[in-house]
C-alpha cells in the first residue's frame, strides 16, 4: 500500500474514534505513506499501537513520525523494525522522545543504527520517564553503542527491557552493560 493507499490509509487512522491499534507492516509504503500517516496522527486520539514495520519509511518519513510524536498523547507502542532509518532517523525519534510522555514500546530491530544512532538514543533515555522496552536487535552497534547506552540506563529508571541482539557487542560491551546494571 504504498502512495496513494498509505493516504487512504491515514485518512483512516486520522477519521478513527475507536481503532486502538494498528498494524500496518510490510505494505511497501515508503516515506510517503510516513508522512502521510504521521499527519494523521497528529489528529488521532484512540490509536494506542502502531506497527509500521518493513514498510522502508527511511530517514524522511521517520522524521514525519518522530514530529508526531511530541505531540500526540495516546500511542503507547511503535514497531518501526526494518525501515531503513539508521542514525539520523534515531536522531529525530530521540528528539521526539524527549517530549513525548505516552510511548512505552519502541521497536527499531534491523534499520542500520550504529554508535551515533545510539549515541542519540542514549541521550534520550537519560530523560525520559515513559519508554519501558526499547528493541535495537539486528542492528550495527557494536560495543562502543552499547556504551552509550549503558551510561543511560544508569540514569534511567523506567526502562525495563532492552534488546540488542546481533549487535556485535563483544566481551566490551557486555562489560558496559553489566557495569550499569
Amino acid at each position: 500500500v504504498g502512495g496513494e493507499g498509505g493516504g487512504d490509509r491515514a485518512e483512516a487512522v486520522a477519521g478513527n474514534t475507536t481503532r486502538t491499534e494498528l498494524g500496518l507492516g510490510n505494505n511497501g509504503m515508503g516515506a510517503e505513506g510516513g508522512k502521510d500517516l504521521a499527519q494523521a496522527l497528529t489528529g488521532n486520539t484512540t490509536l494506542t499501537e502502531l506497527a509500521l514495520d518493513y514498510n522502508e519509511i527511511g530517514v524522511e518519513g521517520c522524521k514525519h513520525l518522530a514530529q508526531a510524536l511530541t505531540g500526540n498523547t495516546t500511542l503507547t507502542k511503535l514497531d518501526l523494525t526494518e525501515n531503513s532509518i539508521g542514525d539520523e532517523g534515531c536522531e529525530h525519534l530521540a528528539q521526539a522522545l524527549t517530549g513525548n510522555t505516552t510511548l512505552a514500546k519502541l521497536y527499531l530491530g534491523n534499520n542500520k543504527i550504529g554508535v551515533e544512532g545510539c549515541e542519540h538514543l542514549a541521550q534520550a533515555l537519560t530523560g525520559n520517564t515513559t519508554l519501558t522496552e526499547l528493541s535495537l536487535g539486528n542492528n550495527d552497534i557494536g560495543a562502543e553503542g552499547c556504551k552509550h547506552l549503558a551510561q543511560a540506563l544508569t540514569g534511567n529508571t523506567t526502562l525495563t527491557e532492552l534488546a540488542l541482539y546481533y549487535n556485535e557487542i563483544g566481551v566490551e560491551g557486555c562489560q558496559h552493560l553489566a557495569q550499569a546494571l
